[in-house]
């Protein structure tokens, strides 16, 4: 039994996760949005790079949740195309990712 039901991402039940994951990478998924990133970013504490681009459903929210959960370690986030980040979300993580190199952000509605 999956955990999520989204046919694009096959995810373990969350006792299966491996919370050391540094890398993520859900480019293009066009089912990824808030919801689905507030089950999957909490359940990756450690994550140095995450790549959201062209997960256009994206906000927000999801900046938000990026920012309380895995501030610590990120040094890399892609947004890429991402239409409902507005600056709110934006200086939500540079408020928090004090660790952050590299934070793209082409084609967002910013």
């Amino acid at each position: 039994q999956l955990f999520w039901d989204t046919p694009e991402l096959r995810v373990h039940p969350p006792q299966l996760i491996n919370r050391s994951l540094k890398s993520l990478c859900l480019r293009s998924i066009p089912s990824i949005n808030d919801i689905t990133i507030s089950r999957i970013v909490p359940r990756f504490p450690n994550l140095h790079i995450l790549d959201l681009s062209f997960c256009y459903r994206i906000g927000d929210a999801s900046l938000k949740l990026i920012g309380d959960f895995v501030s610590k370690h990120l040094f890399s986030l892609n947004i890429w195309g991402a239409k409902d980040v507005t600056d709110k979300g934006i200086l939500h993580i540079a408020d928090t990712c004090h660790e952050l190199k590299t934070l793209t952000i082409c084609a967002v509605s910013y």
